[in-house]
């Protein structure tokens, strides 16, 4: 019976020194653009996770101990014990981008100030689509240079106002199992399974396969137990009452829900670092309802304002978004005591990017058939201009 206990015991200290260990690592939640050849294969260092172990050079050291320079090792870093799966879950209806139907909580929502988009001058991060694909104010009459300079001018310092929501990793990305279903499974396998497993040894004391034997024993032989040898209700070892006072049992819970809570704390921190993706993927639902409406959608008016410096600006950001999801956000990250995978969040975000650039390529047709159409009009109408005989010499 003790040697079950001892089993029980050393085995749980063994893993919640494990689960300790890698809940005190310092997990990387920096997001690194992965390097690949011309056949898609990685060319970058992808080899295991190091960690620097300082120690003291044996040539400094020598001369004086106090100022030696610490030589770093470097010691691989362990490899996590579970696998935890990240998922992507925007709760929404169907081109239904109002606030109240996205399942985000209306104290989420928020308005930001947007600064204008000068060609040339701002830098591709600052290009907002729902800000800065807008129609340019149809004009009554011809206006002055001086007037139009001094649009330019306003257009410069304006200032635009439009939506945001906060936090959008909290409402949609979400981890399987759960903190409460994962640290329930755990106490299930250590104390539940862990002890069945001990109990499938037999005692061969008062075991009733062994009555015949007894029975042949005369009185002066030994025996294992004195007295009746009355068959027990169950022929197995359990050491379940041995262990109701040891520190490891009785506290196994509580060491759990602390090392899974530190775990789930670095999950909860990553995912905020994939915040910018799902700005973009909330703003790019928005673009999509418009893109919808082929001719009629703002980006095919011909009326756009600013049509050379908006729509490659457009493109480039959906580019941007396929590239930074396909090789910035890995099919996994190690956190130390779990291993987030992100295949099924990755697979989420890469094909919205290819919807928008493949709608915005049915509207160039579009588009560039609405803009030949005005051009030709302006045409006419400078022709028939032209062409009137001159009234006033």
């Amino acid at each position: 019976m003790e040697a079950l206990y001892n089993i029980f015991v050393e085995s749980v200290k063994e893993t919640v020194v494990k689960l300790r260990d890698l809940a005190a690592l310092k997990p990387d939640f920096d997001l690194k653009t992965v390097q690949k050849n011309a056949l898609g294969e990685l060319v970058s260092n992808t080899g295991p996770q190091v960690a620097s172990i300082p120690t003291t050079s044996s040539a400094s050291s020598k001369k004086n101990p106090a100022t030696a320079t610490p030589d770093y090792l470097m010691a691989p870093i362990p490899t996590p014990l579970f696998k935890v799966q990240g998922h992507f879950q925007p709760i929404a209806l169907k081109n239904n981008i109002n606030p109240g139907f996205e399942g985000i909580p209306l104290h989420s929502y928020k308005q930001i100030k947007v600064p204008a988009y000068i060609g040339g001058v701002s830098k591709a991060k600052d290009f907002d689509p729902l800000c800065h694909i807008e129609l340019q104010e149809e004009k009554l009459n011809d206006e002055e240079d001086e007037e139009q300079d001094e649009f330019a001018i306003d257009d410069q310092e304006k200032v635009y106002e439009r939506q945001k929501v906060d936090g959008l990793h909290e409402h949609w990305l979400h981890v399987e199992p759960s903190q409460v279903d994962f640290a329930s499974m755990l106490r299930e396998s250590l104390q539940d399974e862990g002890l069945e497993c001990l109990r499938r040894f037999e005692r061969y004391s008062r075991h009733e396969e062994l009555l015949p034997y007894v029975r042949v024993l005369e009185s002066w032989d030994d025996k294992v137990c004195e007295g009746d040898w009355d068959p027990p209700d169950d022929n197995h070892l359990r050491c379940d009452e041995w262990l109701q006072d040891n520190y490891w049992f009785i506290n196994l819970d509580f060491i759990i829900d602390r090392y899974l809570s530190t775990a789930y704390v670095n999950i909860t921190a990553f995912f905020r670092k994939l915040e910018p993706y799902l700005q973009g993927f909330w703003e790019n639902k928005r673009l999509l309802v418009d893109f919808e409406r082929m001719q009629e959608s703002t980006i095919a008016n011909e009326n756009l304002k600013n049509p050379t410096e908006i729509i490659p600006a457009v493109l480039q950001r959906f580019n941007d978004q396929k590239f930074d999801s396909e090789n910035t956000i890995p099919p996994y990250r190690d956190l130390g005591l779990v291993r987030l995978t992100l295949i099924p969040i990755k697979e989420q975000l890469i094909p919205q990017a290819k919807a928008c650039f493949n709608k915005l390529r049915k509207i160039f047709p579009i588009l560039i058939r609405t803009r030949i159409d005005h051009q030709k009009k302006w045409l006419n109408q400078q022709i028939n201009a032209i062409s009137k005989p001159p009234i006033n010499v």
